[in-house]
């Protein structure tokens, strides 16, 4: 099995009417970044011939207490929620899975914040362990990142540049590819 045989779901966190968090300066927001990745991520899965499918395309608001629901509907194996992070002091990457999570989630989020903090070189905060409820419930192999600290003068400079965000979504594809081939590649499609 390889990527291209999974489906995979990718949540854009926040939009529409709810921002997320802002930069200090209040011109950046969260909701355009998460959406400016996911949609690259879910080109560059395309471009792989890799089933996606997203939350939202566009500045739309999709209730977050039904995304897990949305994933299960569609028939994901995997699902990703992009944010951005505030209120971490030194800034950083980090990246959750649910309280029960399995070998398998556990496996995945460590791939994706390895090469996310491998991409922006920056601190490496670690996994961890969460109830939210974009991950509870949800049958896919599931994690969420918080890619770096809105309000953290060196992550929001990165977060500013086109080329890095590009970057954390080819870094986020490649540890898809990576995660299906070490769990999957033995087993037929």
């Amino acid at each position: 099995m390889e990527l291209r045989d999974m489906k995979v779901f990718i949540d854009a966190g926040h939009g529409g009417s709810d921002s997320g968090t802002t930069s200090l300066d209040g011109t950046t927001l969260e909701k355009n970044i998460n959406l400016y990745v996911a949609n690259k991520l879910q080109s560059i899965l395309s471009s792989w011939s890799v089933q996606t499918n997203m939350t939202r395309t566009g500045d739309t608001l999709v209730d977050y207490t039904q995304v897990a629901g949305i994933s299960n509907t569609w028939g994901s194996d995997i699902f990703v929620s992009i944010h951005c992070n505030a209120g971490g002091g030194a800034g950083g990457t980090e990246t959750y899975t649910t309280r029960s999570y399995s070998a398998y989630d556990n496996d995945l989020a460590n791939r994706i914040q390895s090469r996310l903090v491998t991409t922006f070189g920056s601190p490496d905060r670690g996994v961890k362990r969460t109830d939210w409820s974009v991950l509870v419930g949800n049958n896919a192999f599931c994690c969420l990142t918080e890619l770096l600290f809105m309000d953290v003068a060196t992550d929001i400079a990165k977060l500013r540049d086109s080329a890095k965000l590009d970057s954390a979504a080819m870094a986020i594809a490649n540890a898809l590819d990576s995660f299906v081939f070490a769990n999957f590649h033995n087993i037929p499609a």
